[in-house]
C-alpha cells in the first residue's frame, strides 16, 4: 500500500504537538490551553507572557479577544475551534502589538472587523476561515490600519462586505489565500498604502481590488469548495486552487493546513508538492488495504454463485476504518464505466493482515489484533454489473478496484484500494 494520504487523530495530534513546540523558542516559553488552564481565550490572553502559545481546544466561543505583542494564539483548527462575536464589534483586535501570530480558526459574525489590526507590526495571520462580517460601514475581515510587515496568507475570506481594507499601512503581504462572495470588494486599501498580492483565488466577490494592484499567480475561478453552503472549505479533487499557491510565502513552521493535515503536500500527484489556496491543503486520493476472501488464496470466485463476495477494508497503524462511510462503498473493474456495485451489509471485525507482496500476489494472511472493515457484495450483482462474463475470462486473474469516502466528519476524503479475484471454470460450457 501506498503511504497514505491523510492524518488519523493519534497522528495528528503528535503533529500539532510537534509543530506547537517548534512555533516559540523563547527560553521559559509556555503553552496555556483553553479550556482547560483558563475557561475563556481572553483569559487565557491575559496571563500570557511574550513567546507563550495560547492553544484553543475545538469548541465555539462567544467572544472579543485581544491579543498581546509577543505571543501565538493557536485553534485547534479552523473546521472546529471558532471565534464568534455575536453580531457586535470586532472579534479579534491586535492594537499596538508587535510579534504576534493567529491561526486555527473560523472568525466570524463581527461587526467593522473580523480581525482589526492597529499600529502593529510583524503579525502573521494564517490558516482562518473569516466570514460574515458585515456592518453597514466597513465590514472587514482583517482591517487594516496605520501597521506595518503584516502577513496574510493560507485564509479564506467568504461573506463579508469587504475581506481586507487597509488604511495607512504598508508591507501587506496576501498571499496563497480564497476571496468568494465578498459584498463590496475583496480587497481594498486607500492611497498611502502598500500591499503585494499574489496566488489569491477571487470568485464571485462584488469587486475584487480597489487601488491596488495584482500580482503574479493570482486566479478568479470557482474554488470547488466542498460545501460552502454549509461551510465545508475542504477542497474538491477538481479544485483549480490545488498545488496553486506559492511555498515562498509559507511561513516556515505553517506545516499543517486547517485541520492538521500536512501543508505542502503534491495533491495533484504531479511530482511536485506544491502549498494550496485557502486553508485547506488537499492530500488527494487515500490508498487503502484490501482483501478479497480474507484469509483464502488465491480468492477464487464461481461466476454461478447466489451467493455473496466477502471484502475486507484492512485497519492498520496510521488509519483507522472507522473513518470510513460504508455507504460510499463501491466495488468496479478498471476499465468499465458502470459505477460499481455497493455491499449489501457490513460490520467490524477482525479478518486479515495487510500483505507487502506485489498486487495479486497470493497469500493467506489472518487477524492482527486490528478490527476492519468486511463487506458482502452479491456475487451475481457483480456478475451483471462488471460483465464478468464466464465464456471470456475463466481461469484469468481479474483486479477489482474499491472506492469510497470517509464520513463527511473526517473530511470526506476519497480512498481506494486493489485486489484480485481468480474466476473458477466451475460451470462453463463444454465445447
Amino acid at each position: 500500500m501506498k503511504e497514505r494520504k491523510t492524518l488519523n487523530l493519534g497522528i495528528a495530534a503528535f503533529v500539532v504537538l510537534i509543530f506547537t513546540a517548534a512555533l516559540s523558542t523563547t527560553v521559559g516559553a509556555e503553552t496555556i490551553t483553553v479550556p482547560d488552564d483558563y475557561p475563556t481565550i481572553q483569559a487565557a490572553i491575559d496571563m500570557s507572557s511574550p513567546g507563550d502559545i495560547v492553544y484553543v481546544h475545538a469548541g465555539t466561543y462567544y467572544e472579543h479577544i485581544s491579543l498581546k505583542s509577543g505571543i501565538i494564539v493557536q485553534g485547534a483548527g479552523a473546521d472546529v475551534t471558532t471565534i464568534d462575536g455575536g453580531g457586535t464589534r470586532r472579534v479579534v483586535g491586535i492594537f499596538d502589538c508587535n510579534n504576534v501570530t493567529i491561526f486555527g480558526f473560523t472568525i466570524r459574525n463581527g461587526q467593522r472587523a473580523g480581525i482589526w489590526v492597529q499600529r502593529s507590526s510583524q503579525v502573521t495571520i494564517a490558516n482562518n476561515v473569516i466570514r460574515d462580517i458585515v456592518w453597514e460601514g466597513i465590514g472587514a475581515g482583517v482591517l487594516h490600519g496605520h501597521s506595518s510587515q503584516v502577513t496574510i496568507t493560507n485564509n479564506v475570506f467568504t461573506g463579508n462586505n469587504y475581506g481586507i481594507d487597509s488604511y495607512i499601512s504598508y508591507f501587506l503581504t496576501i498571499t496563497n489565500s480564497v476571496f468568494t462572495h465578498n459584498d463590496r470588494r475583496a480587497i481594498s486599501q486607500d492611497s498611502e498604502s502598500s500591499a503585494t498580492i499574489s496566488y489569491n483565488d477571487f470568485w464571485r466577490n462584488a469587486g475584487n481590488l480597489y487601488r491596488c494592484s495584482a500580482g503574479p499567480g493570482n486566479i478568479y475561478t470557482d474554488p470547488l469548495f466542498a460545501d460552502p453552503a454549509n461551510c465545508d472549505y475542504h477542497l474538491q479533487a477538481e479544485s483549480p486552487c490545488i498545488d496553486e499557491g506559492s511555498n515562498d510565502a509559507v511561513p516556515w513552521w505553517l506545516t499543517i493546513d486547517f485541520e492538521g493535515d500536512p501543508r505542502i503536500y503534491d495533491g495533484n500527484d504531479d511530482g511536485v508538492a506544491i502549498v494550496d489556496m485557502g486553508a485547506d491543503e488537499y492530500l488527494g486520493i487515500i490508498e487503502v488495504e484490501i482483501d478479497i476472501k480474507p484469509g483464502s488464496c488465491p480468492n477464487p470466485l464461481n461466476l454461478k454463485s447466489k451467493g455473496v463476495l466477502t471484502i475486507a477494508v484492512l485497519r492498520t497503524e496510521d488509519f483507522d476504518v472507522f473513518d470510513i462511510d460504508p455507504e460510499t462503498i463501491l466495488l468496479t473493474r478498471e476499465g468499465y464505466e458502470d459505477p460499481g456495485v455497493a455491499p449489501i451489509r457490513w460490520n467490524y471485525e477482525d479478518v486479515a493482515t495487510p500483505f507487502e507482496g506485489e498486487l495479486c500476489d497470493c497469500h493467506d494472511l489472518n487477524g492482527d489484533g486490528y478490527l476492519d472493515l468486511t463487506l458482502k457484495f452479491k456475487t451475481q450483482d457483480l456478475v451483471e454489473t462488471l460483465w464478468l462474463d464466464l465464456e471470456e475470462i475463466a481461469g484469468e486473474t481479474i483486479p477489482l478496484i474499491l472506492t469510497g469516502n470517509l464520513k463527511e466528519e473526517e473530511g470526506g476524503t476519497p480512498i481506494e484500494g486493489s485486489d484480485c479475484i481468480r474466476i473458477l471454470t466451475t460451470g462453463k460450457k463444454k465445447k
